[in-house]
């Protein structure tokens, strides 16, 4: 089957992200307004008898005079005669029969292998972990985030833009890994995270507006609603079957940016420590009560999702900033957030604490989520993070961030300490600030602790091998 995901149409150097009904369904661009109305999706299938040739004998080869193929699909068998040997074909989804009748030397000759049509639906939501924040195709200011293939100002594209979606991302990663690891199949693949969202805005319930690179603000819709859109659902189901349902959330719906920005300003050398105790006291508990409302939280999501009908969802756990590999040893960072304002940070003890009480309590409470719910929780990515945090050496040894290396894969160095994350200074040149009343501008860009191309590799990575073991 031809590749459907990973095309370059208007041939700009990026991938494609369509995001329409039409591409979903496999229909003709423009046929889905304002629905789309009719048949099930179907999707091309070259059948190729190039390999196949006729002996007399042990090694004569006998003309090969013309090819008819007999495709059944257990209700209804249709015929097609070529006279080379492949056959591009339309079919749904499914299982057929396939028989290649050959004529040659006044005989006929018959093969029939099963065909198996299977376009891997993949859809993505979630927030700036899986967006691609940080990460943009092109930097500059402004930035290229992901693009749809068309001129730039179609409502996919602004959405896009406003997302901060970039193919770099570990969603679109993935897509393209499964799209190129077998010819027999294809990948749709529908981006809809969103960075800054969180399951209650954004995911089921409407975003916050958010700047676009023309100056301009858009309000992205709630992602489950567009997806029953995408999918064209209605009260009798959705049109489409999504094979894999990849999933990061919980970060926004705790406040993790928040509470960095809270321990970054609750510095200890400027509190007293009694009041820098209760302040962070105060702040801990107000974690621990987020983190135990996220089953709730989850539990919206996954009544959202009851509308779809999904084969299997993974759920991604949030790696560690805070460990850098130096002289063979694992260390915790001395302190990160340092370069968003001089003389405050996250200090070492603090980053500890961060460990204890909101990552690891955060990746657990996701583990169970994940399990009450059949989910595959994705984890082992946590593992290869290690050593690659905040204060981890420069991953580009003095040069710069250059974008999506598209055609190209996403290298990742064997350095262990090379940092993963992106830092405020180095964010704010790739994309520019994220407007706010903070300055300067390093204070107010977006990518500032995302993960960076080499984070979205190990988080590809993990996502395949959960994949594979299924």
């Amino acid at each position: 089957m031809p590749d459907r995901f990973g095309l370059d149409l208007d041939s700009d150097g990026r991938p494609d992200v369509p995001n329409t009904p039409a591409y979903a369904l496999n229909l003709e661009p423009g046929s889905c307004s304002p629905t789309c109305d009719g048949a099930d999706a179907v999707f091309t299938v070259v059948l190729d008898a190039s390999g196949v040739s006729l002996l007399d004998g042990a090694t004569a080869v006998v003309p090969i005079d013309g090819y008819e193929w007999a495709i059944d699909n257990g209700e209804d068998v249709t015929t097609i005669t070529t006279e080379s040997s492949q056959a591009v074909v339309e079919l749904p989804e499914g299982s057929y029969q396939v028989s290649l009748a050959l004529r040659g030397d006044g005989q006929t000759y018959t093969l029939t292998e099963e065909v198996v049509v299977d376009d891997i639906l993949i859809v993505s939501l979630g927030d700036s972990f899986a967006s691609g924040e940080g990460n943009p195709e092109v930097p500059g200011r402004p930035p290229q985030w992901a693009d749809d293939g068309s001129d730039g100002v179609s409502p996919q594209a602004l959405d896009h833009d406003a997302a901060h979606r970039s193919t770099i991302a570990w969603p679109a990663q993935v897509a393209l890994a499964v799209e190129q690891a077998d010819r027999r199949s294809s990948v749709s693949f529908l981006f809809l995270a969103a960075s800054g969202a969180s399951i209650e805005e954004g995911m089921v319930g409407e975003g916050d507006p958010a700047d676009t690179t023309d100056g301009g603000s858009r309000t992205l819709r709630a992602q489950v609603d567009e997806l029953s859109e995408l999918l064209g659902c209605d009260e009798e189901g959705c049109r489409r079957t999504i094979d894999a349902l990849l999933i990061s959330a919980g970060g926004n719906d705790i406040s993790f940016s928040f509470t960095l920005g809270s321990l970054i300003v609750l510095d200890p050398s400027l509190v007293v420590s009694p009041i820098y105790r209760n302040l962070l006291d105060n702040l801990l508990e107000e974690i621990d009560s987020q983190i135990s409302g996220l089953p709730e939280a989850f539990a919206k999501l996954g009544e959202a999702l009851d509308d779809f009908d999904v084969e299997r969802v993974y759920l991604t756990a949030y790696p560690d900033q805070s460990s850098v590999a130096r002289g063979g040893r694992l260390l915790t960072c001395d302190e990160v957030g340092a370069d968003l304002f001089p003389g405050l940070e996250v200090d070492r003890n603090e980053l500890e604490v961060v460990q204890e009480r909101l990552h690891a309590p955060l990746n657990e409470t996701l583990r169970d989520i994940a399990s009450s719910n059949g989910w595959t929780f994705v984890d082992e990515h946590l593992a290869e993070f290690a050593g690659h945090g905040y204060c981890g050496t420069d991953p580009y040894g003095g040069a710069s961030y250059a974008g999506n290396p598209y055609p190209d894969p996403v290298a990742r160095g064997d350095d262990a300490g090379v940092r993963w994350f992106r830092q405020s200074a180095e964010s704010a040149a790739i994309q520019g600030g994220g407007g706010g009343v903070f300055s300067p501008e390093r204070l107010a860009t977006d990518g500032t602790f995302h993960p960076n191309e080499f984070g979205h590799r190990a988080y590809r990575d993990a996502v395949l091998a959960a994949w594979e073991s299924r």
